[in-house]
């Protein structure tokens, strides 16, 4: 079987992002799955491509040679399971493939990750002077129900952020170049920020009673009825496609509100404009913030998928690091068998990252596959099926009468029917220093202010992570995280030295109390080695770009 886990903003696991992983990670949340299976076949010691003279690196483990069979002197292993890619994707499917089959049969499952390390986009980096900078702006979404079924919070050691958020908005009374820092509260956990929440100048006093039916709505609605009212309301589907228009035409908010609160915080999630936003996930992501709590965990993001590689390598899965795959194919078995729905196997050839010599080669024999990567991989990784040629000598899968496997081609077509996702991109730039931090509750800053461009006001949300988690940061500094989307950074054209100097400026009109300080590179050091942090995609060897953007 091979199943492909098409992962897409919001992904498997539920919890990380940049606001979003900071949603999962961070206000990066679930990983929605789509599954397309298509045929289990059986594994053994011996197999042969069925691809005849079209064959080039798919090979078997026999030692002899003829035109149909290509041997090398190759590392054989023999799995059940092979899971592509060690990402939240891959060690959630790792963790439930050994957690439900192992209490029945002895299984092997096995995971491949083309970096040294497991969690994809989720990670972080401890610089030597013991500062902790997640990849992209990251927090720990308690509420997520996979996450909860996944974590042990209490090995996570989360510390968490308070309810509500800072709003940096323009001062109606200033010249137009100051900002106002506003509270926004919620009451409901914490009723005695009720009069802050009202008085709040963030939105009108209409839109915070046009808040009052959305948090009802979250609040009295399970996950799934969420997502069962949105798929069953065909009027709400063809009037509210993207979020700008259900907040706009349904809840009626002003583009005063979209624009100081929703924008920022949803942007910090999704790192694209409200209108590239689906509506589908708007309440779903709002409950989660509205029953739950947001929290950074102990020695940084990167303790996630260090949490779920323990929990992995604890029920026996082994990992294959600075591995890529190099093909996959299908193979007949030649040892007879009397199960005759499990005749076949695929075999993944795997390399080590920038090393092709054959004598390298590992080749796992395995019943199934699951491709936990992105969709454009996964389509370059299963290109090596042809789903459409039912000839003898091509790799499509044929039943035990010789018939083509409709399971196989349908589940093909559909997947090079889907679209790719269009994939964003989050960096942070990273200041420490010595003392207290301007913001010393633990809270989110939002940028709300009015302004055509962020050419020159690039600031997406601020955290200080050292006052949330003290980890973060040696004992006596302070750490401060800004987030930067991809559409700003694109605009300074990746000019980081001009980047940072409006970063500093916004933030001195932000705290002008620390004016001196944050405008003084030696006062306010930045970390990262000169570059943005980013949470992006991984090239095709999962190293960092010039940029130092991951993608």
């Amino acid at each position: 079987m091979i199943v492909v886990l098409l992962k897409s903003f919001l992904t498997l696991l539920g919890s990380c992002s940049t606001l979003h992983v900071g949603l999962l990670v961070g206000l990066n949340h679930v990983m929605m799955v789509d599954a397309f299976a298509f045929t289990a076949v059986r594994s053994t010691s011996r197999y042969r491509c069925n691809v005849g003279s079209n064959c080039s690196n798919r090979c078997s483990a026999s030692s002899s040679s003829s035109s149909s069979t290509r041997t090398y002197s190759s590392v054989v292993e023999e799995s059940d399971i092979c899971i592509i890619g060690g990402g939240i994707s891959g060690l959630t499917a790792a963790i439930t493939c050994a957690t439900q089959l192992k209490q029945t049969q002895n299984i092997n499952i096995h995971v491949i990750e083309a970096n040294e390390f497991v969690g994809g986009r989720v990670r972080s980096t401890t610089t030597e002077d013991g500062y902790i900078l997640d990849h992209g702006f990251a927090v720990f979404i308690e509420e997520y129900p996979n996450s909860k079924a996944l974590f042990d919070y209490e090995d996570l050691k989360l510390k968490q952020f308070d309810p509500g958020a800072i709003i940096v908005i323009n001062d109606s009374n200033g010249n137009g170049e100051s900002v106002q820092l506003a509270r926004v509260a919620d009451p409901l956990r914490q009723p005695s920020k009720l009069f802050d929440a009202l008085l709040t100048p963030v939105g009108t006093i209409q839109d915070k009673i046009r808040l009052i039916p959305l948090f009802v709505h979250v609040k009295t609605n399970s996950v799934e009825r969420l997502f069962l009212q949105h798929s069953s309301d065909s009027q709400h589907q063809n009037q509210h496609q993207n979020t700008l228009s259900l907040l706009q035409n349904k809840y009626k908010f002003s583009d005063k509100m979209i624009q100081e609160f929703f924008t920022p915080f949803l942007q910090g999630i999704y790192l694209c404009p409200l209108d590239q936003q689906s509506s589908n996930m708007f309440h779903f992501v709002f409950k989660m913030f509205a029953d739950g709590v947001v929290s950074l965990p102990e020695r940084g993001m990167q303790s996630v998928p260090n949490h779920l590689y323990d929990r992995a390598t604890k029920l026996g899965v082994k990992f294959h690091f600075n591995h890529v795959v190099t093909d996959l194919s299908s193979h007949e078995n030649e040892i007879e068998n009397n199960d005759k729905n499990q005749k076949r196997s695929f075999c993944v050839a795997l390399h080590p990252k920038n090393n092709q010599q054959p004598s390298k080669t590992i080749l796992i024999n395995t019943k199934s596959i699951i491709c936990a990567t992105e969709s454009t991989q996964a389509k370059k990784l299963l290109s090596t099926f042809n789903h459409d040629n039912k000839s003898s000598s091509s790799s499509s899968c044929h039943d035990d009468n010789g018939a083509h496997s409709d399971n196989v081609d349908s589940g093909g077509k559909l997947l090079k029917t889907l679209k790719d996702q269009p994939q964003y991109k989050v960096g942070c730039m990273y200041y420490a220093f010595q003392g207290e931090a301007p913001i010393q509750d633990p809270v989110l800053i939002l940028n709300g202010e009015h302004t055509p461009s962020r050419k020159r006001k690039p600031i997406n949300n601020v955290c200080f992570p050292s006052i949330i988690n003290d980890s973060y940061a040696p004992p006596g500094y302070q750490l401060c995280s800004v987030a930067i989307l991809e559409q700003t950074i694109n605009e300074y054209e990746h000019n980081f030295k001009e980047l940072d100097y409006d970063i500093r400026q916004q933030l001195a009109t932000w705290f002008p109390t620390y004016k001196n300080d944050i405008l003084n590179d030696n006062k306010w050091e930045r970390k990262g080695d000169g570059n943005i942090i980013g949470n992006g995609n991984r090239n095709n060897d999962g190293r960092a770009d010039s940029r130092g953007l991951y993608v």
